[in-house]
């Protein structure tokens, strides 16, 4: 008759040194994996950013010309976007419709263009008032609320909706991730922000502006030296008003234009912020570059080190944050003249 032997157990030594070996390999694995799915992230926000600048071109082959960066005057082959009542004051006065809005057709979204242009019309489809909370679906749901995928970047963080002075501070109207190029800011100026009527300044003009409509022959730099749109992440921002309190909202660029608080003074308090720059981006100065202290209205992404860009002949660039200052206000401006530098 064999005896049997004890079966031997791990010692408490040998299972601690097991842990820690897996714990090793698992650190070292993670990194790993984490770059991998930024990379396919990245790729995924590269994609995005083409398909509308390739939206951007197919508006400008149908219509003759590229959309403006926002309006608030009729436009040649399209409705008039503001109501008389509108364009001085009113409830939603600032809500303008923007790029993003006038692409939709081009942009695999024809069902929501139709929804906004109808619920929007007043009194019928050649005016329309400014968008705001009260222009909603079959639901009840704000159209301006509609989270577009092609719009968001998929390594930003901040959430889908925007709550950026909204009128009770919930979150309400899609986010984009990408804005229209309105060109270069000198030194960083606030106030500086292109009009269809505006006086010479063609060493700052980027593409779009207000009323602004620009073709492929305007940009005489060259298309393939000239941001049409960048990145913009939309963490949390810290804004303040002119009569100096402050307030945290969930920041970010709209997809349907740009937006004010549903209040008048409130507005006035903060022209910049939520005027011009909800939906459009700039470069200037040592404050505006990628990734810079003027993130909140210039271009930045929670890629690291870079943000994505589409230039105006449809090719994508991830531009980094180290790109010379100089370069990156040649890259922002159409017409300048200037040879553009190595970027």
């Amino acid at each position: 008759m064999h005896s049997k032997s004890p079966r031997r157990a791990f010692t408490l030594v040998e299972l601690l040194v097991v842990i820690a070996i897996i714990g090793i390999l698992i650190g070292m694995l993670l990194p790993a994996v984490q770059q991998v799915r930024e990379a396919a992230r990245r790729s995924a926000c590269l994609n995005n950013i083409r398909q509308l600048g390739l939206a951007m071109h197919n508006y400008e082959s149908s219509r003759g010309h590229f959309p403006p960066g926002w309006s608030g005057n009729p436009l040649p082959h399209e409705p008039q976007f503001v109501t008389t009542e509108n364009v001085r004051g009113g409830l939603q006065h600032g809500n303008w419709f923007g790029w993003g809005f006038f692409i939709l057709p081009f942009a695999e979204q024809v069902n929501l263009s139709d929804q906004l242009l109808e619920v929007c019309a007043s009194p019928g489809p050649e005016q329309l008032v400014t968008w705001g909370p009260n222009h909603v679906d079959q639901n009840g749901v704000p159209l301006a609320g509609a989270i577009l995928p092609g719009f968001r970047c998929p390594s930003d963080t901040g959430g889908d909706l925007s709550e950026f002075w909204t009128d009770d501070g919930t979150p309400k109207y899609g986010k984009s991730n990408y804005v229209a190029c309105t060109g270069n800011t000198e030194n960083g100026e606030t106030d500086i922000g292109r009009e269809a009527d505006s006086p010479e300044g063609f060493n700052f003009y980027g593409m779009f502006g207000r009323n602004v409509t620009e073709t492929i022959v305007s940009c005489s730099d060259g298309t393939s030296n000239v941001i049409l749109l960048g990145e913009r992440s939309s963490e949390l921002e810290l804004l303040s008003s002119e009569g100096g309190d402050s307030d945290t909202c969930n920041g970010g660029a709209l997809w349907i234009g740009t937006m004010r608080h549903d209040h008048v003074d409130t507005w006035i308090g903060h022209p910049t912020s939520t005027r011009r720059w909800s939906n459009l981006g700039r470069v200037g100065g040592t404050q505006f570059t990628i990734n810079g202290s003027g993130r909140g209205r210039g271009f930045g992404s929670e890629h690291p080190g870079v943000a994505a860009t589409v230039f105006v002949d449809a090719s994508v660039h991830l531009l980094n944050d180290n790109i010379d200052v100089i370069a990156l206000e040649l890259l922002g401006v159409k017409a300048d003249g200037q040879v553009n530098l190595p970027f």
